[in-house]
């Protein structure tokens, strides 16, 4: 649909509350025609600018809607697309053990509905775990999404690889931890992520400091500013 494709548009140039106006023609339309497909991707876009804008509340407010299913309109995948979003809002809202669950109930909904987001639904799953503690376990299941994902999806396998690293610096392995953000790093420069790569910068920076190699650091550090302060000068 024309408004949808606007949308998406708005969304990459930045332009959130443009995208979301766009986003709501569209789901007028396909909830006027009961266009189910529709529906559900527009309440899943709407959901993902509320959850970028912190609005936490609207955000699962239209993930509910999808989750809920309650006319019986929705795929298995859309279900479990909503399902990793409301993971991924839990783990914002510092809520691990409900973001777990939620990651699960994903993967089962996925399975049943074959998705193609099993890397990222894996991913939440380590995530969740390794807020919960179960370093293991994340470890595991990062290497997991990170198998899934090779060679097909760079940025789910660019998350598994930062996780990996996260993993290792808990445990106090920075020189392990060092090439696992920099594959991360490579694979969210080639997708011209920037906030991921920024992030990206900011765990190599923390990995040098604990290696003592502060110059290092510090030059990692210098260059996550960068990004940050052209992203806050970015035009809305």
């Amino acid at each position: 649909m024309e408004w949808a494709s606007q949308g998406e548009r708005a969304y990459l140039n930045g332009h959130l509350e443009q995208s979301g106006r766009y986003y709501e023609k569209a789901l007028q339309l396909n909830s006027s025609i009961e266009n189910a497909s529709g529906i559900a991707a527009n309440l899943l876009s709407l959901a993902q600018l509320h959850l970028e804008r912190g609005e936490y509340d609207q955000a699962e407010a239209q993930l509910r809607v999808v989750l809920s299913n309650k006319d019986h309109l929705f795929a298995a995948a859309a279900m479990a697309d909503a399902a990793a979003r409301s993971a991924q809002l839990a783990l914002l809202s510092k809520q691990p053990g409900k973001a777990a669950d939620l990651a699960n109930q994903a993967q089962t909904l996925c399975k049943a509905g074959g998705c193609t987001l099993e890397a990222a639904i894996t991913n939440l799953q380590a995530r969740s775990a390794f807020v919960l503690g179960q370093i293991q376990a994340s470890a595991d299941l990062a290497k997991r999404a990170a198998a899934i994902a090779e060679n097909r999806q760079p940025a789910e396998l660019a998350n598994a690889k930062r996780l990996l690293g996260e993993i290792q610096l808990h445990l106090k392995a920075a020189a392990e931890a060092v090439p696992l953000f920099e594959q991360a790093l490579s694979l969210d420069k080639q997708l011209g992520l920037s906030r991921k790569i920024a992030e990206d910068l900011r765990w190599l920076a923390e990995a040098k400091d604990l290696l003592g190699q502060h110059t290092e650091a510090e030059a990692y550090r210098s260059r996550e500013q960068a990004i940050r302060l052209a992203l806050e000068n970015k035009a809305p």
